[in-house]
């Protein structure tokens, strides 16, 4: 009788090592090893031109050991959190929401960035170090369901922005947080959250005719986000096509063709590490496609838009969640600045680069330049990267498969 029919494993060498490695896997996340979704290589790492990307199992057995190692930062990262907790309670904890990615002492400004469907606070953390050289506070939010939350309960944009917002106003009223400006970035879905954040301290600020200006956002920066309207529009539609209703493949495909999920990990063969992540990619899914925006009360009729500070948008021409550059720009509509003589919201589009197009050394060095001069109160002057079509195929070669 064929061996195969009566359930007897196959001796083939390749299917043996993947059998071996898929039960390593399992183990490892048994004990809590993959709560953390590691890269395989830092963004550096990835698009040095001297380092060959691995795209096959060695690169695979690589992120399992990154992955031990940065469980052992995130098992610290718990015992300093549970220090803050009053006496043991896992009642509101901000330090859970909102991570700190240096040291600064005394601050000249606060930046809070906003990860994108998928990631978490770690995909910022090696930004600490540019910006406290400039004296910037850095700050990152992790949505619950991932790294060091993977048990707290996920929810929607607003309640995130909710206690965000709940966050910011209890590290200044026990001032954990000095008197300094305030800005947000926000990538895809976190783009949107960060836009809530804004709106929450602005409709507060109004109610409790709050004495600190400093408490609202001077600056939002967005990255490949549509505009509220826009997508609470698509999202509306009955008949869009929602991503967080989808099977666990369809789901992991989407994923995938929006970048940032390193192709060694949608081989066929190791879809099983991937679908260790799609409860946390259909929670964001579930965030984003349910989102509908609500614009604030405005005391004056003639103001427009939920927030009154600037927006600068970024984005690319071959981004496949935002069809059009002028998707971008209907962001100038979400706030009341623009709307006066001299006053002018900017919309910046690269020519390559996807949705994740931060991936690419040259595109992230422009985006931390630009929020290092903003935040430290200079007109940011942008010098757009020449587009390398080398570095390009080697980020879409990791990212998306084969260049053609």
């Amino acid at each position: 009788m064929n061996s195969k029919r009566r359930g007897v494993p196959s001796s083939d060498p390749e299917r043996v090592a993947r059998r071996d490695f898929v039960a390593e896997m399992q183990a490892l996340a048994a004990a809590g090893g993959t709560e953390v979704a590691p890269p395989v290589l830092s963004a550096e790492e990835l698009m040095e031109k001297t380092k060959k990307v691995e795209n096959d199992f060695s690169a695979a057995l690589n992120m399992a050991e990154e992955s031990i190692n940065r469980k052992v930062e995130e098992v610290e990262e718990e015992v300093e959190i549970e220090n803050v907790m009053d006496h043991g309670s896992r009642g509101f904890v901000p330090e859970r929401w909102i991570r700190t990615l240096n040291n600064v002492k005394h601050p000249e400004a606060r930046l809070i960035v906003f990860h994108g469907i998928g990631q978490s606070h770690q995909y910022f953390t090696k930004w600490g170090e540019h910006f406290e050289g400039s004296h910037i506070a850095l700050h990152a939010v992790c949505l619950p369901g991932r790294a060091h939350r993977t048990k707290d309960p996920t929810c929607g944009v607003v309640d995130a922005a909710q206690s965000i917002v709940r966050c910011i106003e209890t590290f200044v009223e026990k001032e954990i947080w000095g008197n300094v400006a305030l800005y947000l970035f926000g990538h895809c879905l976190g783009g949107i959250i960060a836009f809530e954040v804004a709106k929450i301290l602005n409709e507060s600020y109004d109610e409790k005719d709050h004495h600190n200006s400093n408490i609202l956002c001077q600056h939002l920066v967005i990255s490949s986000a549509k505009a509220p309207q826009t997508l609470t529009e698509s999202n509306k539609d009955k008949y869009s096509k929602k991503w967080w209703m989808q099977s666990d493949s369809d789901l992991m495909d989407r994923a995938a063709s929006l970048g940032g999920v390193p192709v060694v990990l949608r081989d066929k063969h190791r879809r099983d590490l991937f679908r260790m992540f799609v409860p946390c990619i259909r929670a964001d899914f579930n965030a984003y496609e349910k989102y509908i925006y609500v614009p604030m009360e405005r005391k004056n009729p003639d103001d427009e838009g939920s927030i009154d500070c600037p927006i600068t948008c970024f984005g690319t021409e071959d981004d496949k969640a935002l069809s059009t550059k002028e998707e971008m720009k209907e962001w100038s509509h979400a706030t009341d600045y623009g709307s006066n003589a001299g006053e002018k919201n900017h919309s910046y589009h690269f020519l390559m680069g996807g949705h994740t197009w931060m991936n690419i050394v040259s595109k992230e060095r422009v985006i931390k330049i630009f929020l290092e001069q903003l935040c430290s109160g200079f007109e940011p002057h942008l010098e757009m990267p020449e587009e390398d079509e080398e570095e390009y195929e080697r980020e879409y070669n990791t990212f998306y498969g084969k260049f053609n």
